[in-house]
């Protein structure tokens, strides 16, 4: 029996693109022992994507509005993603107008994330100029925030995270959420 192995790329080790990469590679290894496949960890969807491209990886988890090369094919939708700004209660951010002259922490350049909410900003009229953006890893973003170094969070995986994240002293939560499946943003709504 012919051992046959591959290569798949899931973005940082702690996002749900990874998780869900790695659950992948044990069920096939669990149902198909003579398919292996190595889980790698990379900076994101647009790194994931470019690695596909160049055949350096079989597999690749990438966000659906990320271009992907012509022989790029898609096998699965895992999980719907959604626009989400999370903000400190004290922080006067009532709606994304509001953002302008606060502290955002966002995902690392050069991920899906971060192009994702310059897409949103745009749609907004934000742009660097009347932002005070700072970038980090997932668990640097959310301290920031915690700490109250920043008014407001672009989280990594949307929905999911946003559950678990208590942002102010009285453990109560803001966020902003709208889905991704529509071209243009609307305002969303307080949750």
């Amino acid at each position: 029996m012919a051992v046959s192995s591959g290569q798949a790329t899931a973005g940082q080790r702690s996002s749900q693109a990874f998780q869900l990469a790695e659950a992948l590679r044990q069920v096939v290894a669990r149902h198909y022992p003579d398919i292996k496949i190595e889980v790698f960890e990379t900076r994101g969807s647009l790194h994931n994507a470019k690695l596909l491209d160049e055949g350096a990886v079989q597999l690749a988890t990438v966000q659906a509005d990320q271009a992907a090369g012509a022989d790029a094919r898609m096998v699965a939708n895992l999980y719907p993603d959604t626009f989400q700004i999370v903000v400190r209660g004290d922080s006067g951010i009532n709606q994304i107008s509001d953002l302008i002259g606060k502290r955002i922490a966002l995902p690392p350049k050069r991920s899906g994330e971060y192009e994702a909410f310059w897409f949103l900003a745009n749609y907004y009229s934000l742009t660097e100029n009347n932002l005070k953006a700072f970038m980090g890893t997932e668990r640097t973003t959310d301290w920031l925030l915690i700490n109250g170094d920043v008014e407001a969070l672009f989280p990594y995986s949307g929905a999911r995270r946003c559950v678990d994240l208590e942002i102010d002293q009285g453990g109560q939560r803001q966020d902003y959420s709208h889905p991704t499946s529509g071209r243009a943003a609307t305002e969303a709504s307080r949750a």
